[in-house]
């Protein structure tokens, strides 16, 4: 019993090797011819046209924060 284990675990890990005189197993491979035809890659970029923010030096908002940030400080 335990043989037959040991035998059975040694041939699956080294099979019996065929000897030298039996000819190879002809391997014909016929690949399948690779025809890509890719997808032209035509890019029609948005162009870019930056709308600044118009600069208003008398907004409120510096002001704002400024007065936000300092709110803790005893006003005079």
């Amino acid at each position: 019993m335990q043989e037959t284990v040991f035998r059975r675990l040694f041939l699956f890990i080294l099979p019996p090797q065929r000897a030298r005189s039996d000819p190879p197993t002809p391997y014909t491979l016929h690949p399948t011819p690779h025809t890509l035809h890719p997808t032209p890659h035509t890019l029609h970029p948005t162009p870019y046209t930056p709308h600044p923010t118009p600069h208003f030096p008398n907004s409120p908002l510096p002001q704002f924060i400024i007065y936000n940030l300092n709110f803790d400080s005893p006003r005079q």
